[in-house]
């Protein structure tokens, strides 16, 4: 196991406007979303893990950059019908095969479900790692119950100062 910044970026309004794209318009739009998703990522210091339909998992070797990750996704694909939003988390995670796996790919996807529209959710991990490097602040977003997880996480919203 290796400490790794996992996080997920999903895009809200995706579905909807999926539903009025002939064939045509879908595979443009498709192939958009995976150029822009891998540019903003690797240009931002992550790792493209997968594309998950209209959701990027990433992975960064610290905090710092998964954070600088997670802005540079919201500020490419904000904006217009779609808005993005998600969740960062922060510890050992297992590689295997390409992926990753453990509780805190879990817990960056599940932040990522009960994230707002145009918010980012991050572990308290991710805010003592990252502080305000980056121009990173982090405002209280209460505790939270989590799918599979016995006791609530204490959650914060990435903003930039």
């Amino acid at each position: 196991m290796q400490p790794l910044a996992v996080g997920f970026v999903d895009l809200v309004g995706f579905t909807e406007q999926t539903r009025e794209l002939d064939a045509s318009e879908l595979a443009t739009l498709v192939v958009r979303f995976e150029t822009l998703a891998h540019d903003a990522v690797s240009r931002s210091g992550g790792e493209v893990v997968k594309l998950i339909g209209d959701e990027v998992m990433f992975v960064a070797d610290t905090a710092t950059d998964a954070c600088r990750v997670a802005r540079g996704l919201e500020a490419v694909f904000a904006g217009g019908d779609i808005t993005p939003r998600g969740g960062v988390a922060y510890g050992p995670v297992l590689a295997r095969g390409g992926d990753f796996y453990g509780p805190i790919v879990n817990i960056a996807a599940r932040l990522t479900a009960l994230a707002e529209p145009g918010e980012v959710l991050v572990t308290s991990e991710v805010r003592d790692a990252a502080g305000a490097a980056d121009a990173n602040s982090f405002d209280p977003a209460g505790r939270r119950a989590l799918k599979g997880f016995a006791s609530p996480i204490e959650a914060f919203s990435l903003t930039s100062s």
